[in-house]
């Protein structure tokens, strides 16, 4: 559990700074800009300028899918092979810091009949176009018998409701030390700070 508060820590550290690295491009591009046309509503227009937060909540599932059903020590342990289900419930915190990539921390809990209860995420995403994006992202996973790396493969699409709120779908696939995957889709309502 210690390894996950460094983690966190760090990757807090992190997004701050380039928080304040990516405000001090924007004063520069604004003082630039000044006198250009009002921009046009909704959650990715009303910050153009990017160097953003946003927040969101995730809700979905976590399906665990066991690499090789055949393998005796998972039948040992009553295992059939078969992969477990349960509901997921996350937490991210999102910085848009320049027009294609973005970086930020997801903590995630899933439920007790999973191998998993927690899981850290650090973020890497990049936006090929407006609406989707694709992540590579490193990770911890918490179990009852102790932390396991993890690397997030994934997308998701979002689209628009309203003015300030956007709603993604979206598929994930973690790769979890030891050879086990584990597969999370979902939901994420976010919204701008």
């Amino acid at each position: 559990m210690r390894r996950l508060g460094f983690f966190l820590l760090g990757c807090t550290a992190c997004l701050l700074n380039l928080s304040g690295v990516a405000r001090a491009d924007e004063a520069d591009a604004s003082s630039a800009a000044e006198g250009s046309q009002a921009h046009a509503e909704g959650p990715a227009a009303e910050h153009e300028e990017f160097g953003y937060f946003e927040v969101g909540l995730f809700l979905g599932a976590s399906t665990e899918l066991n690499r090789d059903p055949s393998d005796e020590s998972q039948a040992a342990e009553g295992d059939s092979g078969d992969s477990t289900t349960k509901g997921a419930i996350g937490l991210e915190l999102f910085y848009h810091g320049w027009k294609h990539f973005g970086a930020g921390i997801l903590v995630e809990h899933a439920g007790e009949e999973l191998d998993r209860d927690n899981t850290l995420i650090l973020i890497l995403g990049y936006y090929p176009s407006e609406r989707i994006r694709l992540i590579l992202s490193p990770g911890m996973e918490s179990t009852a018998e102790g932390d396991n790396a993890l690397l997030r493969f994934g997308g998701g699409y979002g689209f628009e409701i309203g003015k300030h709120w956007e709603l993604v779908p979206e598929v994930n696939l973690d790769y979890i030390e030891g050879g086990k995957f584990t597969l999370v889709y979902g939901l994420t309502l976010s919204h701008p700070l």
